[in-house]
């Protein structure tokens, strides 16, 4: 906790977790992709 009183709350960052392999924890469904790399297909579709 900061001396302001706000906190630093964990998150997963996408750039970073986009794999499987890369979580923690995974249901075998996913394969190799995580729900992070819809993400980032979404934003290439919508750049196009």
């Amino acid at each position: 906790m900061r001396r302001s009183g706000l906190h630093d709350a964990p998150y997963p960052r996408p750039e970073r977790v986009f794999r499987t392999v890369a979580s923690s924890w995974h249901p075998d469904e996913w394969g190799e992709d995580s729900p992070w790399m819809r993400m980032f297909r979404n934003a290439r579709v919508a750049l196009k």
